[in-house]
This record gives C-alpha cells, sequence and structure tokens, in this order.
C-alpha cells in the first residue's frame, strides 16, 4: 500500500511514499497528518489519496517508507472538524494543519535525535507507542494533590447558578444529547474566571482536558501564571507564539498521552488533537483579537464553536461586552446566556464622568483635561493607583515639515511613519516595521524645522513625569508587553503599588485584576470608535466599558473620566452603563442596513506590487460578480481602504453581502481566485450565524 502526501509546506507538491506494514488501513490514513524523509530532512504532510500501486511516473523515483503519524490524527471527529474548517474559509485541508505542523514535527524531531541510528524507527518516532510520550514523573499531579493546590473560593449564588447551567450542558453531552454554547455575560469584575475554574475542576476529575482560549499572548502568560498557582504545575500549560520550544513539546507530550490537563493560549490550542477534550472556554469572546492578521485569516472564535459542535462539547464565552452577534444567538434561542450581575466583592461599578476638550485653553498637554489632572493628583496623594488608555503607541501619529508640510511616510506603505523616543528617537512603521532616524532636513524644501503631530502612550508618559515629577509611571503597550519579563514585572508592579500610573493601550483594558486602581482616564474616546467600519461604535463601546471596569473593583470607589472632543451615541450609553439599550439601538441599525449577524458579510482583499493592474483585476471581479449574482449578493466596492499600501503590495478591498454564505463561498471559488490572476487574496468572512 502507498500514500501520497500533500507536503505542508508546499501545497503543489504531492509525493508518494511506502506505508509500513503495521499501519491502519487505507480509510483510517485518508487526510492524517504524518511525517516522511524528504532528501535528509524530515517534513510534515497529509495523506490525500491511499492507492495499492504508485503511477509508472511514480515509479521512476525512489519510494521511501512514511516515517510515522500519531493516533490523535486518526480520530474521525478531528478530521472532520479539519475539513470543516477548510471548507468554511475556502482552504485546502494542508493549509489548516499548517496550524500544528510545527508542534507535531518538533516532538518528532526531538525523538530522532534520541536515536540517529535507526531513522525509521517507529518506536523511537513514537508511532503506535504513546507511552513512549508520558510526562515526566515530576510534572504528575494526581487528583488528591491538585485539590490541594487549588484554593478555596466560595461561589457567589449568581455564580452557582452559572456553573449549574455548564453542569447541565455538559450532562446533556454525556448523554448524548445536543448542547447549547453558553454565554456567560457578567459585568467588569464579577468573577468570571472563578466559574471558569470550577467547571475546569470537575472536566479534569472526569479525565477530560479543558482548552482556555485569550485574545492576547499577555493574558495568556498571565493565566497560565494563576492557573498554575490554583492547578499546580504539570497540569496547566501555555501554547502560543510566547511559549519556548520546549513548554510547547510538553504540551505535545499530553497530546500523546491524552492526560487531562487545561492548555491556555490565543490561536494555537484549538488545533491540537486532543482526544479526550472535554470543555472550551473563550474568554472576553468580543474582541479582535481571535481575528488572525495572516492568511489564512481565520477566526479562532468562530473555529471553536465549530470544534464544540462537532465534539458535542460545552463551549463556554465570556464577556462583560458582548458582541452584537453574540447577544442575537441568544435572543433567537440558540444560545443559553448565564448572567453576572454584581461583582465578585460585591462592590458598585464605577461613576464616569465625560469630559469635553472642546475649547480647552493652549497650555502645555492640554489634551490632559484639569479635571483629569486633579483626579490623578486626589490619588497620588491616597496612595492609590491610575489607569490612563489611548490606544495609539509611540511618541506621535507623524512628523510634519513646518515649512511644505510634507509629512514623513513608510516608503513601503501608505502609511505616516511614527515617532517613538525610546533610547534614541526614530520613525517607525506599525505594519512593515520599517524604521529610520528622526529627518535632519526636509527632503522637499530643505527645511530643517519640524513638528511632531498627535500623541501616542509615550508622550503621556511624558507628560504624567513633568506634571508630578514624583510620581512612578509604566507604559503597557506592544513595545513593552512583547517582553515577557518587562509585562511581567510591570504587572507585578501594580500588584505591590510600586507603580503609581499605568499608561497604555488595549492590553490593560481586560483581563487584569488591580485591586488598587481606583482612577481611569481614557485620554482621547474617539480613537476607538472612528474606524470607517460598521462595527466601529460595538469595538469603542466595548474598550470604553472594558478599560472603565478597572477601576475600583475592590474598594467601590472607582471613578473613570472619559475626554472627548465630539457626541457620540456610544459615549451616552458607555457613561450609563446601558450596554444592553445600546444593543437593541445597533440591532435595529444593522438590520436596516443589511449587516451581521443578520446578514452574511464577507471581507475580500486584494493585493499587488502594480497598482493599475490591481484596480482593473478588482474591477473586473466586482463586476463578473454583480453580473452573475445580481439579486443573490450585493457587493460593496472595490475601493481603496483607510491604508492604501503594505509592505510594497496595494490594496484593494470589497464586500460581499448575502443571506446564504454558500453563495458567497461559491462566487469566490468561481469568480475571485480564478481572477485575482497573481494578486494575494484575503478571505475574511463574519461570525457564523
Amino acid at each position: 500500500m502507498y500514500i501520497r502526501v500533500r507536503l505542508i509546506n508546499s501545497f503543489s507538491r504531492i509525493l508518494i511514499y511506502a506505508v509500513p506494514t503495521d499501519w491502519p488501513t487505507a480509510d483510517e490514513l485518508l487526510y492524517t497528518m504524518v511525517v516522511v524523509p524528504l532528501q535528509k530532512r524530515l517534513v510534515c504532510g497529509v495523506i490525500v489519496a491511499v492507492v495499492e500501486q504508485p503511477s509508472p511516473q511514480e515509479k521512476l523515483f525512489t519510494i521511501r517508507p512514511a516515517l510515522s503519524y500519531n493516533q490523535s490524527f486518526l480520530d474521525r471527529r478531528f478530521k472532520r472538524f479539519i475539513a470543516q474548517c477548510a471548507a468554511y474559509y475556502c482552504l485546502h485541508i494542508p493549509q489548516v494543519y499548517m496550524r500544528i505542523a510545527s508542534g507535531f514535527l518538533s516532538l518528532q524531531k526531538q525523538k530522532q535525535a534520541h536515536d540517529l541510528h535507526d531513522i525509521v524507527d517507529k518506536k523511537a518516532l513514537g508511532v503506535n507507542t504513546p507511552c513512549v510520550f508520558s510526562m515526566q514523573d515530576t510534572d504528575r499531579v494526581d487528583s488528591a494533590e491538585n485539590q490541594n493546590f487549588c484554593k478555596k473560593h466560595a461561589l457567589t449564588q449568581e455564580q452557582q447558578k452559572a456553573l449549574d447551567e455548564l453542569i447541565m450542558q455538559q450532562q446533556l453531552c454525556n448523554n448524548n444529547e445536543k448542547c447549547k454554547p453558553v454565554l456567560l455575560y457578567g459585568v467588569t469584575g464579577s468573577g468570571k474566571s472563578e466559574v471558569y475554574i470550577e467547571f475546569f475542576k470537575i472536566m479534569l476529575a472526569q479525565g477530560k482536558s479543558c482548552v482556555f482560549l485569550l485574545p492576547e499572548v499577555t493574558l495568556a502568560i498571565r493565566f497560565t501564571f494563576l492557573f498554575k498557582e490554583r492547578f499546580g504545575e504539570g497540569v496547566v500549560y501555555g501554547y502560543h507564539s510566547a511559549a519556548s520550544a520546549a513548554e510547547q513539546r510538553n504540551v505535545w507530550q499530553g497530546v500523546y498521552t491524552q492526560a487531562a490537563c487545561i492548555i491556555i493560549g490565543v490561536h494555537m490550542p484549538i488545533f491540537l488533537p486532543l482526544g479526550n477534550l472535554g470543555c472550551i472556554v473563550v474568554d472576553e469572546e468580543h474582541e479582535a483579537g481571535y481575528q488572525e492578521k495572516r492568511q489564512p485569516k481565520m477566526n479562532t472564535r468562530e473555529i471553536a464553536l465549530m470544534r464544540a459542535a462537532i465534539y458535542n462539547i460545552p463551549i463556554v464565552l465570556g464577556s462583560a461586552t458582548p458582541s452584537i452577534h453574540a447577544l442575537a444567538m441568544v435572543e433567537q434561542g440558540r444560545w443559553i446566556c448565564a448572567r453576572l450581575q454584581e461583582r465578585f466583592f460585591k462592590t458598585a461599578l464605577p461613576t464616569m464622568r465625560m469630559v469635553s476638550l472642546v475649547g480647552q485653553k493652549r497650555r502645555p498637554f492640554f489634551w490632559i483635561s484639569q479635571e483629569l489632572i486633579d483626579a490623578i493628583e486626589k490619588r497620588l496623594a491616597c496612595g492609590e493607583q491610575t489607569m490612563l488608555f489611548l490606544n495609539r503607541r509611540g511618541y506621535s501619529f507623524f512628523v510634519q515639515c513646518s515649512n511644505c508640510g510634507e509629512i514623513e511616510m513608510c516608503p513601503h506603505c501608505g502609511v505616516s511613519l511614527t515617532l517613538h523616543r525610546l533610547d534614541t528617537v526614530v520613525l517607525r512603521c506599525h505594519y512593515c516595521h520599517f524604521q529610520k532616524n528622526y529627518p535632519q532636513r526636509c527632503p522637499g524644501c530643505k527645511s530643517q524645522i519640524f513638528i511632531d503631530k498627535g500623541i501616542g502612550t509615550q508622550q503621556i508618559v511624558h507628560a504624567i513625569k513633568t506634571l508630578f515629577p514624583t510620581c512612578r509611571v509604566e507604559r503597557a503597550d506592544l513595545d513593552t508587553t512583547i517582553d515577557r519579563k518587562k509585562w511581567k514585572a510591570i504587572v507585578a508592579g501594580m500588584l505591590d503599588r510600586s507603580i503609581d500610573v499605568l499608561v497604555g493601550t488595549q492590553t490593560i483594558t481586560k483581563g487584569y485584576h488591580f485591586p488598587h486602581v481606583t482612577l481611569v482616564g481614557v485620554i482621547w474616546a474617539e480613537s476607538s470608535l472612528s474606524f470607517p467600519f460598521y462595527n466601529a461604535s460595538e469595538t469603542g463601546l466595548q474598550q470604553l466599558i472594558q478599560v472603565s471596569g478597572r477601576a475600583g473593583r475592590e474598594s467601590g470607589c472607582g471613578e473613570v473620566i472619559i475626554q472627548t472632543i465630539i457626541d457620540h451615541p456610544a459615549l451616552v450609553y458607555a457613561q450609563e452603563d446601558r450596554y444592553e439599550q445600546f444593543y437593541q439601538f445597533e440591532r435595529e441599525y444593522r438590520k436596516k442596513l443589511s449587516y451581521p449577524p443578520y446578514m452574511r458579510f464577507v471581507e475580500i482583499e486584494l493585493r499587488h506590487a502594480d497598482k493599475q493592474k490591481l484596480d482593473r483585476i478588482a474591477q473586473h471581479i466586482a463586476t463578473t460578480v454583480r453580473a452573475t449574482y445580481g439579486g443573490i449578493i450585493t457587493v460593496l466596492g472595490p475601493a481603496e481602504p483607510t491604508v492604501k499600501r503594505v509592505q510594497q503590495l496595494y490594496v484593494q478591498k470589497m464586500y460581499c453581502k448575502a443571506e446564504r454564505y454558500e453563495s458567497i463561498q461559491e462566487a469566490y471559488k468561481t469568480i475571485v481566485l480564478l481572477n485575482a490572476d497573481d494578486c494575494a487574496v484575503y478571505f475574511t468572512p463574519s461570525p457564523l450565524c
């Protein structure tokens, strides 16, 4: 018997390999991930066909035997899950397996290194021998010891009711009845994490593994540390881009042994072939961090729902500000909602004040209102902490010549360079990471005078240090949190009160419990509300409510000052904490204009180095879709987005709306892909309905 293998790193190459005699049947092997030899190295691939004899052309080459597979990849549910992901995002199955290949192959190579004399030794490579991958004895924690690690926290009545709902859904699964997703809708500080922990205990006691998804790596790192304190080492694993190779191998050892564990991450854990998967938790389900920026542009939240449905296991989606899609699913009866309306420590929600910056007297740092300055001074005098939120990193938005007005632009992208004042003063592109020194002379008019415009988190830090010289200030944005040690030091400083003011971007808006923070200041509320997209109000309001929830979590004396220069409806809902009323308002708006969740919506992005060719292809595709699917699909665009060029490629976007998602998929496969020529194509569908 022989297998045709499509290599993960090259979708166009299909090679043939011999099948060892002790491997499973042909039906079981199809679409299984395997490790095969390619020249002098090992590579991952997917079995796309099983044949009795190779073709005459294939016989011309030396046919080597395949090396290894893993029993987990034979699970029919897992294969169905991978196939459904590929179908939903219009991908080849090997493109989905790309999410798994690196961790799977790293463990195979580790085993190969232990036995260099016999590369085809199946026992050394872990084939059909799961005991080879058992965890170290020092990492094992039995259930009795596990209970000792877990600190006792009495649940409130609301929390217990929510936990009972999760248990009920799990019992339905055990009885082979269909369960529903559960939306855990709790105000900020209501103790959703405690509900997760108690549910994880139940799953682990039954020998089942749990996947815990968070929207950012920094949150995943933090929760991994906290959960290890509660559950002990050898039970909780972090599996994300910041995890070391050794940490990722430990996770795969658990996959092989099917040991009950909790795996925490952002995107990667949902693709692990866990045969004993018992539940999935998606915290902060509304966050855009679950949408992958790279190709293929999958949404981990949607994939988690897909996997939970195929495996028929409980899935919990938690948020203080649920997405409009989630609330619509509850309203339609397709999801169940468990409410937590009180904070865990019985404290009141913070009071909110809107402060208009219109007409502010031009003074140094005029973009920090006098009301906010007075409030910070009051907190410093009381030994309390403050958080300042601005969703813009760097020092200034751009640098402009004072004489001719020319702006320093990225040579590769259609965006201005952001000024950063770190050890040196540099200009950076936040898209392609191009960097250059601060200009000495304008290339156009040769002027030597430049103006910095706009404010970023670095400038906020500078302002606070100037206004309050003795204040201890730290900054939390992508420039600082990318360093795990630095971010851990910042979190520790907030907990031990060695930091007075924390300035940050959206990193600080969610997931963190700093008990001594009593003031939150939003420097520029419009920065989160001004994006040109249909859900800008939703995402902006969610950020404002989330960051407001950091104040007064234990003291109950929280205050939030939101600075603004415009009157926006979302700001009224934020001030009065009326998120459900905002849902009613937004629902009618989206129904009227046929936006998700009441219509399927797909963003199609084309990129090419030749602008004229790109424009011609985009117009042709849009015209063809309209002509072929008129009355079925509404096409918006194509048009240039706000960022017209990224990494030397010009960008065109179009949006397709239809009642049936299958119609858009068909148009994408039969028109877009066939007419895209050599354009890079990005396909981003709206949430599952």
